[in-house]
Formats: structure tokens, sequence, C-alpha cells
């Protein structure tokens, strides 16, 4: 019995410690397996067309067909520009119009994107911030934190290699929207916790990568990101 209690300890202790950022939540691939039915003999009845005497036999094949837009979501028209540290106009318009202090103060020392993504959360809500404040709340909580510095000083090894970006959206008609994304060797993940109103922050995650994915209508959708700016 008490093996049995040490044993799902360890898998609890495994499940809570893998990370949101280490599953495709849109596989990378679709495999289908296609059943196509062949005559295996033929006899005289057969030939002469009388096919409730043929003898037939199912094959199956296997096809995989690979999403490529999982790893590459936006079209070529999408503009790219590579900001790291620096601040934009939206960046510099949040740090002189709000006290950014308790926002950076929780997240210098978080060594993980969760832990920075609580702390923005936390203080886009108390604060009431619009998408835009909220977006560059986040990046200067980014830069300034251990995740930050951890990251650019293990960039050396590309099989963990993550890259950070701001994202600007707009609908051709009213509706404009900021967020952030972090892509790796899964894809593309949301980072929008001012539209996060679940207490759990890994399931708005999931959610809002979701709608990025899949759902046009949705103030994050890949196809209507017009611009995107590169922090790592």
């Amino acid at each position: 019995m008490i093996f049995g209690i040490l044993m799902f300890g360890l898998m609890f202790i495994n499940v809570v410690s893998a990370s949101i950022f280490d599953v495709s939540i849109i596989p990378k691939e679709i495999e289908y397996i296609i059943t196509s039915s062949s005559i295996k003999e033929q006899n005289p009845f057969c030939l002469q067309g009388f096919v409730q005497y043929c003898d037939r036999t199912d094959v199956q094949k296997k096809e995989v067909i690979y999403n490529r837009y999982v790893m590459e979501p936006f079209n070529r028209n999408i503009k790219q520009t590579y900001y790291g540290k620096g601040l934009d106009l939206e960046d510099i318009y949040t740090m002189k119009t709000y006290d950014l202090n308790n926002v950076e103060s929780c997240s210098r020392n978080q060594t993980s994107i969760l832990g920075i993504y609580t702390c923005v959360k936390s203080f886009v809500h108390e604060k009431h911030l619009n998408c835009r404040a909220a977006a560059s709340a986040f990046k200067i909580a980014l830069i300034n934190s251990d995740y930050y510095k951890n990251l650019k000083i293990g960039e050396r090894n590309r099989n963990e290699s993550v890259e950070i970006y701001k994202a600007f959206f707009y609908d051709r008609g009213v509706i404009s929207h900021r967020f952030l994304l972090l892509k790796n060797r899964n894809g593309y993940y949301v980072l929008d916790p001012q539209q996060c109103n679940s207490k759990s922050n890994e399931y708005c995650i999931f959610l809002h990568t979701k709608y990025f994915y899949d759902v046009p209508n949705a103030i994050n959708y890949r196809g209507n990101v017009y611009k995107i700016e590169r922090i790592i």
C-alpha cells in the first residue's frame, strides 16, 4: 500500500512538472489509414460482371499529412522586425503612462515564462490595462526577468531554442489587438494574459493557441496578424 502511494506521488510530480510548452497543441502531422478494396481472384462469373461472385480483399495504406502551418503560420506578406530589448512606441507610451515597478519586481526573479505570465496577468487585471499596454507590460517584464537572461545565455543550444514575438492583429474592420507569441520546436503558443479569465494560466494558453490556429474570428487569429516584432 505504501509502495502504491509512493508511485502515485511520483506520477503526480511528473505530471505537475510537465510544461505546456513541451506539448504540441496542434499536431505537426496527422496520420490517416486509407482502406481500399480490390479483387483478390477472378473467376468466370466475376469476369462476366457478376460482382457478387468476385473474391475481394481490403488493403490498408497509411498516409501522413504534414501541417506546415504549425511551424509556418503566417503568409509572406507579414512584416517582421527584430527589436530585442529595444522598445517600440507602444512600449515607451506604456512606460510613461503606468507605474510598472510592481510587475517588474514580481517578474524579476522568475525563471519560467509561466511565472512571468502570472505576474503580468495579476497586474493587467488589477490596473484594467488595454491590450496594447498589456502586451508592452509583458514585454518589459520579460526582458527584465531571470528567464530572459537565462535564455540569452542558453541560446547556443539550438535544440532548445525559443523565440518570442509581440504580435499585432487587425481584422480589417474595427478590432485591433496585441499579444505575445512563444515559438519552439512544437509550434507557436499564444501568451495573452489580458484575455485570460481562467484561474489556470495553462488552460488560457492552450485555448488561445487553439484559437490562433483554428478560429478565424478570434482576436488572436494568425490570419489577421499583420506584423510581428521579435523580442528573443
